[in-house]
């Protein structure tokens, strides 16, 4: 039996988003209904510590993104498939592996 939180049994019964970050996306590894929320079908991914990471903007007219602007940062990047075709992705980079 999968342990999932509650509160997460119930998404996609209203019509709210779910805005999921980075260490979210393979927070529930065995349950299946966790690839379909959050779009990633392939649950493999690789990082990289330390990187220099220029962060755009995808959506700037979001409620969630709205006046913000691009970033660089030091950080752990991770490479993973692309999310689903119905995820609306808010920040993007294109820092290359291992760089």
């Amino acid at each position: 039996m999968i342990k999932v939180n509650p509160a997460l049994e119930h998404l996609g019964e209203t019509p709210q988003g779910i805005f999921v970050l980075h260490h979210g996306i393979f927070a529930y590894p065995q349950w299946p209904a966790w690839d379909q929320i959050v779009g990633i079908k392939d649950p493999r991914f690789g990082y990289q510590i330390g990187g220099n990471a220029h962060v755009e903007v995808a959506d700037p007219r979001h409620p969630i993104t709205r006046g913000m602007r691009a970033w660089d940062m030091i950080d752990k990047t991770y490479t993973m498939a692309d999310a689903g075709g119905g995820s609306h992705v808010l920040l993007a980079t294109n820092h290359p592996p291992g760089g």
